[in-house]
Order: structure tokens, then sequence, then C-alpha cells
């Protein structure tokens, strides 16, 4: 796996929001609001899971508003949900869609979501898994001027990824993303 350019994956500030009705054919983007960033039902978690779920959900939604809107210049919020190398990264990535003059809009989906179940590891960590596929069928990367889609490096809607993210669990109780590794691929 190959990690890129930009910043993680990002989701919805929202994680249902309500459809809205619409008299035209809306376009996909349009769409993105009758659809929920994390679609999968959670009701198979352990308890541990849930914990884990949480807090990637809650990077997912720090990032996400950071990589949305490039008026926000303080991103110590992005250290709240991160640690180690993805905490490095992350800022170097929205940095990176800033200075390409690009932003995020529109909503993706996070779905597919395969939680493992929580075990230290041989540093006697406490960590665990997601993995899932990240589809940005709703969302678009675009130059903040025009809004016209972002240059080459950009996410292209019809491009899924098979993502995977190591959470680990800090002395604070709080599950936090140390690494983000992604394969475009579809899923």
């Amino acid at each position: 796996m190959t990690k890129p350019a930009s910043p993680g994956p990002t989701a919805s500030t929202g994680l249902t929001p309500s459809p809205s009705p619409t008299t035209a054919a809306p376009s996909p983007l349009a769409l993105a609001t009758a659809v929920e960033s994390f679609p999968d039902d959670p009701s198979g978690d352990s308890a541990a899971q849930a914990e884990v779920r949480a807090g990637w959900q809650e990077f997912e939604r720090v990032i996400d508003k950071f990589v949305r809107d490039p008026d926000l210049k303080d991103l110590t919020e992005t250290q709240y949900v991160t640690t180690g190398q993805e905490a490095d990264d992350v800022v170097t990535g929205i940095w990176g869609l800033r200075d390409s003059n690009l932003r995020r809009e529109g909503d993706l989906i996070l779905r597919d979501a395969v939680i493992s179940e929580p075990a230290i590891n041989g540093d006697g960590v406490m960590m665990s898994e997601v993995r899932y596929c990240f589809d940005p069928k709703f969302m678009r990367t675009v130059d903040i001027d025009t809004c016209e889609q972002g240059g080459v490096e950009a996410i292209r809607p019809e491009d899924t990824m098979k993502v995977t993210v190591l959470m680990k669990l800090l002395p604070d109780g709080s599950w936090r993303a140390a690494l983000t590794e992604t394969e475009l691929a579809p899923c």
C-alpha cells in the first residue's frame, strides 16, 4: 500500500444528512445529501470496537473540516485525533492541498468498515485496524478560486480506495489515528 500525497480520506461533517427534495434530475454531488458518510451498521461491534469506531469517525470528521475550508489556519485540532506519523502526515497533506490551491466539496462515503478487535502489540500498545472503502462518488477536489476539478493528483469521483487506518489507544483513553495507508483500487 502507498501513502497518497494528499491527506487521508475524509468524511462529511454530518454523519446522517437528511435527503433534500429536488425537482430536476440532480447531479451526483447534489445527491450527496441523501447518503450517509458512515453507512455501515455498527450493531455488531463489541464495546471496544465501538470505541475505536468513535475515534476513527472523529478523526475523519476533523480532517474533513480542514480539507474543505482553506480559511482554517490553526490545525491544532488535527493533533487531538492523531498521533505518531499520522499527526505529521495529516498536516503535510492539508498544507499540500492548500499549496496546490485545492479544497474538497460534496460528500463521500466510507463504507464496508471492518474494525479489528483491539489487541496489545509487541511494544505493549493497544492497537486496532480500521479497513474500509473510501468512495468519493459524491465529492470532488476542486480549485479554490475556479471550483474546477483539481489537477492530476486530485481524487476523482470514480476513484475508490482501499484504506487501512491504524488506531492507537493513548493513556488518556482516546483512540487516535497513528497511520493511514491507501491503495487506489476498486472496492
